[in-house]
């Protein structure tokens, strides 16, 4: 199975840093990361400035059955 990205995060307009297990990837624009595909599912972990550039850091998203199929939301009992 692959995974994508917020497609949302074309509206970024600014050259993007894209930082995945540590890994610092550079992109022309947000339009770029949305062409993305990877085996893991990621979530945005937090989204900065650096000079110019937008800076988003991902991270694998550890709440991955959080809906079950019908809607409701997974029931956890940590």
């Amino acid at each position: 199975m692959t995974f994508k990205l917020n497609p949302e995060l074309r509206l970024i307009k600014a050259p993007v840093i894209l930082v995945v297990d540590g890994e610092e990837t550079e992109y022309p624009s947000g339009d770029a990361l949305t062409a993305l595909v990877f085996d893991q599912r990621y979530v945005i972990d937090s989204i900065r400035a650096r000079n110019s550039s937008v800076l988003i850091t991902l991270k694998i998203n550890d709440r991955v059955n959080e809906i079950t199929w019908i809607g409701e939301e997974a029931v956890n009992f940590m």
